[in-house]
């Protein structure tokens, strides 16, 4: 049996920069997947500093399976911490997975559903019909990594005005979190397949 392939889909930043990391750490054949190039550049640097060499990082925006690198096609344990949008390819050309774990949100839950809420529902629906079926985490208020304003947001609101509006009335769950303990809980969904479903 061939040595089981990792791959991160949005390993640049936020919860997948730390799933990414812990996992080349462990020594798993890893393969991380961001769209910035120079988040690449610096990672790449940092784990060359490390001496890692059990991972590639590709810079790769994609919507459709034809746009998808060769190198993921034997991807094993996929972890999804980026757009919804981007699981589809994965799940229509990856043939060999035996893990799917994706980061939501639980604006899922939300009363007024977008055109984001949608794609968070049907990305939930496609792992979840995985074989054997996937994980979904999907995290309240996410804060602490790059590009997670939340609490900011939060405290700036909370200048301009003497009250702040809290959903239904203060008494709805909407727990900040943080960015490693999504990490920790991906990292623990994808390493066991009891988490399955």
């Amino acid at each position: 049996m061939s040595q089981p392939l990792y791959t991160v889909i949005g390993a640049t930043d936020g919860p997948g920069l730390p799933v990414f990391l812990q996992l080349v750490k462990q020594g798993h054949a890893v393969i991380g997947i961001g769209r910035s190039s120079k988040k690449i550049d610096a990672i790449t640097h940092y784990l060359t500093e490390q001496g890692a060499t059990n991972y590639q990082l590709l810079q790769a925006d994609f919507e459709a399976a034809a746009d998808l690198p060769a190198a993921v096609l034997p991807t094993t344990h996929l972890i999804s911490a980026s757009r919804p949008t981007y699981l589809d390819a994965f799940l229509d050309q990856c043939q060999q997975l035996d893990r799917v774990v994706s980061i939501g949100s639980a604006r899922i839950y939300t009363h007024f559903p977008d055109e984001r809420c949608r794609q968070m529902q049907h990305m939930q629906t496609r792992v979840l019909a995985c074989e054997p079926p996937g994980t979904v985490i999907h995290p309240t208020l996410i804060y602490g990594g790059t590009g997670f304003n939340n609490i900011e947001r939060i405290e700036s609101i909370a200048g301009l005005t003497p009250f702040i509006p809290l959903p239904q009335k203060g008494k709805a769950l909407i727990q900040p979190v943080h960015v490693i303990d999504v990490a920790k809980a991906t990292l623990s969904s994808v390493l066991s397949a009891e988490t399955a479903g």
